[in-house]
């Protein structure tokens, strides 16, 4: 279950990553950087997000990528509500050759 953020939480939070929304929309890039950001401030960890983490979520069905523009673009509502969770258990070895 995600967090409550509050649309003030939800400004201070982007006011301090530096990232300004143009028409409530983030890019892959600003969405990872916010999703780092939750994933520090609710579990306490440095987990690295990126496009093809994304990319995961809208196969999910978890998060929509706006259809119109061709460099995908989130809405900032759903990069907030989005449920993230640390993962569990051991560390997953390479494969060894």
């Amino acid at each position: 279950m995600a967090k409550l953020y509050t649309a003030k939480a939800k400004q201070e939070a982007l006011r301090s990553l530096e990232i300004k929304p143009i028409d409530g929309k983030l890019t892959g890039r600003e969405a990872a950087q916010v999703l780092e950001w939750r994933a520090k401030q609710e579990f306490g960890i440095d987990r690295k997000y990126d496009d093809a983490s994304l990319r995961k979520h809208v196969q999910h069905g978890n998060l929509h990528a706006d259809p119109d523009n061709r460099g995908s673009r989130y809405l900032v509502e759903e990069i907030f509500d989005l449920g993230i969770y640390p993962a569990r258990g051991r560390p997953r070895k390479e494969a060894t050759v």
